[in-house]
Formats: C-alpha cells, sequence, structure tokens
C-alpha cells in the first residue's frame, strides 16, 4: 500500500551510495548473518511503499 500524500510526486531523493550489497555472509560463526544487501532490500521496499518510487542509488562492489 502506498501512503497517500501530496508528496508522492517522482523527484529525487537524497544521494544513496551502497556498498557490500551481500544478503548474506558466514564469517568466524557457523550460521550465516545478514549482510548490507539486507538492510538495502529493507530500505528499497520501504522507500517504494511509502513514497510509490524507485530508490535510486549507486552500488560499489
Amino acid at each position: 500500500a502506498i501512503v497517500p500524500s501530496e508528496f508522492n510526486i517522482d523527484h529525487d531523493h537524497i544521494p544513496v551510495i551502497a556498498c557490500n550489497r551481500d544478503l548474506v555472509f558466514k564469517a568466524a560463526a557457523d550460521l550465516p548473518r545478514f549482510g548490507h544487501g539486507a538492510f538495502l532490500t529493507c530500505l528499497e521496499t520501504l522507500y517504494k511503499n511509502l513514497s510509490g518510487n524507485d530508490l535510486k542509488y549507486t552500488a560499489f562492489v
């Protein structure tokens, strides 16, 4: 559901730079852990649901 608002127009947002977009990773622990990609996925979904627009970001590997 998109939150109805006069602000839900297509406009630019502050620059977002994503690095290390891995969803999960394995460290010294045996269980996988969420990586920065999990946060980015949440951020994209929240932004889309609230604004109705896609989040634009620059990704560095």
